[in-house]
C-alpha cells in the first residue's frame, strides 16, 4: 500500500475527506487534537504575531471577524449550540462536527486519536503509539529540536479560561462519546 506520511489537514476543510477516499483505499489517519480552549487562544496569538490581529483575545472572541466564514463554517458542519456570531477562534476549536464529516468517509477505527499535549509532554510514548498504529517499528529515543515560540507568549485571562471552559464542554463530551475516548480537557 501507499504510504502518506507528514501530510497536515486542517480537519474542517469540506472537501479533504473525500478527497483523500478518491485516493488512498482504507488509509489511517492519525488525528492530533489540542485542547480546545488553548488551541482558540494560540490561533490568536498567531493570528497577533502575523499581524491578523491587533483586538485583545476577550474583544477577538466577543465581536468576530468576518462574519461570512463563521456562517460558512457553522453551516458547512451543522454546529448545533453555538451563536451564528461565535468568533472563529470558538467555532475552529469544535472537534465533533468535522471529525463527524470525516466518518462517513473513513471508520473511526481506521484513526488514532492522540492530544498535541501528550505529544509535547511524552514524545517518545505518543510517537511510538503512532507508529505501532500504522504497523511500523517502534524508536527507542526521539530528540527534541526546535523552540516553542509559545512559551514566551502572553498568558490568558484566567476568567477567560472560565468562560471558554464552559462554551466548549457540551462540544467536548459529544466529541469524547464519538471517539470512544476522553481527554483531559
Amino acid at each position: 500500500e501507499n504510504a502518506h506520511v507528514g501530510e497536515t489537514t486542517n480537519i474542517p476543510i469540506r472537501n479533504i475527506p473525500e478527497r483523500i477516499d478518491k485516493i488512498l483505499s482504507k488509509p489511517k489517519i492519525i488525528v492530533i487534537l489540542r485542547n480546545p480552549i488553548e488551541r482558540a487562544f494560540v490561533r490568536y496569538l498567531a493570528d497577533v504575531r502575523a499581524g491578523l490581529e491587533e483586538r485583545s483575545f476577550e474583544d477577538a472572541l466577543e465581536i468576530p471577524k468576518p462574519k461570512s466564514e463563521i456562517l460558512k463554517k457553522m453551516k458547512m458542519n451543522e454546529i448545533k449550540g453555538v451563536d451564528e456570531n461565535a468568533s472563529l477562534y470558538i467555532t475552529g476549536s469544535i472537534y465533533y462536527y468535522d471529525l463527524k464529516r470525516w466518518s462517513e468517509f473513513f471508520p473511526i477505527d481506521q484513526m488514532l486519536f492522540v492530544t498535541s499535549e501528550d505529544l509535547l509532554n511524552q514524545p517518545l510514548e505518543t510517537t511510538n503509539k503512532a507508529l505501532e498504529f500504522l504497523g511500523l517499528e517502534s524508536l527507542k529515543t526521539i530528540k527534541k529540536i526546535g523552540k516553542n515560540w509559545e512559551e514566551n507568549a502572553e498568558k490568558m485571562n484566567l476568567s477567560t479560561r472560565e468562560k471558554l471552559k464552559d462554551i466548549f464542554e457540551p462540544h467536548n463530551q459529544e466529541l469524547f462519546n464519538f471517539i470512544g475516548k476522553k481527554f483531559d480537557w
